[in-house]
């Protein structure tokens, strides 16, 4: 069945949790009008509408779940075509339709918390610790913590996703925290402390152990009919990842924008932010490197074999002949490799050829665009109230302050709060602005200088004209009001 022309193409990227980790994805996605900013970096054929996801289910809240719900899935009944999970997923369930399309975290960004650091300075330290907090099983997290208690599962609590800091906080002392939750992390380690409280911290970067350092950790995943069918889709949303990126190397203010505007949590983001750094946590680029996929499988192999009790250091060839076979079908697909390659390459460019790195606004600068639509409006304004035939000069002069002012309150408002690329608040907005400024100069008509029309040859009633500016006034102090508690969140 076709698509008719006005329809949209629908495609949900499934993640396992609101993790600080999928940043990269949160920031594509991100609106963000004062930088310019628009979702998807403006690099998504417009006949796509892209939703990022969780699963229904808590219970299906683990990587390998959301792996299964990908491949699960076809074009014609479901509206899944990614997946952000551990790479390693695949290993554990293999299918030859799977691609790993792009690399999001390029390290295994898990941080050790307790309140005493003491004796700690090998992963191997951590066994000693009463109870470790982690995930379901069929998540990293969950791997992690049975290979360091191997055969003493009891030491094992499991928490749902994201839940593990709040617990260790009613647990206390004695209790780890195993976490890849850096904006909850830096929020106890570095926030106000209660009457009598100890101080949290982090007591192992994994990240930056050599057992987890350069660990392919979380990759985007989709199938190889979404690659064939959709490539226009599959290369927009790896541009827009490598953007992303960029973004955030290059300490771009848009990166701080979208993590408080996805994370109500973000109270610490600057220490989050450097935490993820030092470990190297988000890759360079968003190609899969072979290095940090067969880093991912010695992690996975030897992982399994500790949690079971087992000594392992390496992998048999067998283990090494399937890791190296699937990266071969998964990344070195051809069709994939050429989308990559030219995804990557836009990212750069893009970040090279504007002044303002990574921003996507439209070459005319945005001042002159201003300028010439005020020039329009403007002529227009004194053409119509200096044509009439009505009103003494003061009231011309009125109403065209009252026209010009509700134009630019209008576009600043329009501007800030992101309506272009939303057709039906955009609409609405101006409706207000136009009405409400034609209510104000009604009143103005009637109480203070008579014949300043300000549609001459049309009166609205004082009622009517009432009526209007009680919407129009909450509308325009409510939006003004959340900007500034933004603007004052980000200082």
């Amino acid at each position: 069945m076709k698509l008719t022309s006005d329809e949209k193409i629908r495609c949900k990227i499934l993640v396992m949790d609101r993790h600080f980790l999928y940043l990269p994805l949160y920031l594509a996605e991100f609106d963000g009008p004062k930088f310019g900013k628009r979702p998807w970096f403006n690099k998504i054929p417009s006949k796509y509408l892209i939703e990022i996801a969780r699963p229904p289910r808590e219970s299906d809240r683990t990587d390998v779940a959301v792996f299964g719900h990908l491949m699960d899935a076809r074009l014609r009944s479901s509206e899944i075509m990614f997946a952000a999970c551990d790479p390693t997923a695949i290993l554990e369930r293999p299918d030859r339709s799977a691609m790993m399309a792009a690399s999001i975290v390029a390290s295994s960004a898990f941080w050790a918390v307790d309140h005493d650091a003491d004796g700690v300075q090998l992963v191997s330290d951590l066994s000693s610790f009463d109870t470790i907090l982690c995930y379901e099983p069929g998540t990293t997290s969950n791997l992690i913590a049975r290979r360091i208690a191997r055969r003493d599962v009891g030491k094992l609590r499991i928490v749902r996703s994201t839940d593990e800091i709040p617990q260790l906080e009613k647990l206390g002392a004695g209790t780890l925290a195993l976490s890849p939750e850096i904006l909850k992390i830096t929020n106890l380690v570095y926030g106000e402390l209660r009457p009598g409280e100890a101080r949290a911290k982090i007591v192992l970067d994994l990240s930056t152990t050599n057992e987890f350092s350069n660990v392919l950790n979380t990759v985007l995943f989709t199938r190889a009919e979404v690659v064939e069918k959709h490539p226009d889709l599959v290369a927009g949303v790896l541009s827009a990842l490598q953007s992303a990126l960029i973004a955030i190397h290059a300490g771009h203010p848009m990166v701080k924008a979208a993590a408080e505007h996805n994370y109500r949590d973000a109270f610490h983001l600057d220490e989050a932010l450097l935490i993820a750094a030092n470990g190297n946590v988000f890759p360079e680029t968003i190609h899969v490197r072979r290095d940090r996929w067969q880093r991912a499988s010695e992690f996975y192999f030897i992982s399994k074999a500790m949690a079971e009790g087992r000594d392992k250091t390496t992998l048999t060839k067998s283990e090494q002949t399937k890791a190296e076979e699937i990266y071969q079908a998964s990344v070195l697909d051809a069709r994939l490799q050429e989308i990559t390659a030219r995804s990557i390459s836009s990212g750069f460019n893009d970040a090279l050829e504007t002044s303002d790195a990574l921003s996507v606004a439209r070459r005319i600068p945005r001042w002159m665009a201003a300028i010439m639509a005020i020039v329009v409006v403007g002529s227009f304004v004194i053409g119509l109230v200096y044509g009439a035939t009505i009103g003494s000069a003061v009231a011309k002069f009125t109403v065209s302050a009252i026209w010009i002012a509700s134009f630019l309150l209008g576009w600043l408002l329009s501007e800030q709060m992101g309506f272009r690329n939303r057709p039906f608040l955009n609409t609405w907005h101006w409706a207000v602005m136009f009405f409400g400024g034609w209510a104000i100069g009604e009143k103005i008509r009637l109480n203070v200088i008579p014949g300043a029309h300000f549609m001459p040859g049309y009166e609205l009633g004082t009622d009517l004209a009432t009526l209007i500016l009680s919407i129009a006034v909450p509308w325009v102090f409510g939006l003004s009001f959340k900007r500034i508690i933004e603007l004052r969140k980000q200082t």
